[in-house]
């Protein structure tokens, strides 16, 4: 896996947990940074729709991606739906 890829995985982690939801809408450069994910290797598009979505829209999409997980989807389908 190249680091760009390892980055959008951490960041993908990082959406599951309500801290870094809570505290991404007021501070996402920060937030990335304390929870270990180098921005500059994930890509400036992903970056902006991530910033764009709601508090809301942020723990629907972690939801999704929880419950992928808890019914044993594969890691690459997981990451075809979300």
């Amino acid at each position: 896996m190249n680091s760009g890829h390892d980055e959008i995985a951490k960041l993908g982690a990082a959406i599951s947990k309500q801290d870094f939801r809570d505290s991404f809408l007021s501070d996402p450069d920060g937030t990335l940074e304390q929870h270990g994910v180098d921005k500059a290797q994930i890509p400036q598009e992903l970056l902006d729709t991530i910033r764009s979505l709601s508090s809301e829209q942020l723990a629907a999409l972690a939801s999704v991606k929880e419950t992928l997980q808890n019914h044993n989807v594969p890691p690459h389908i997981t990451a075809q739906m979300v």
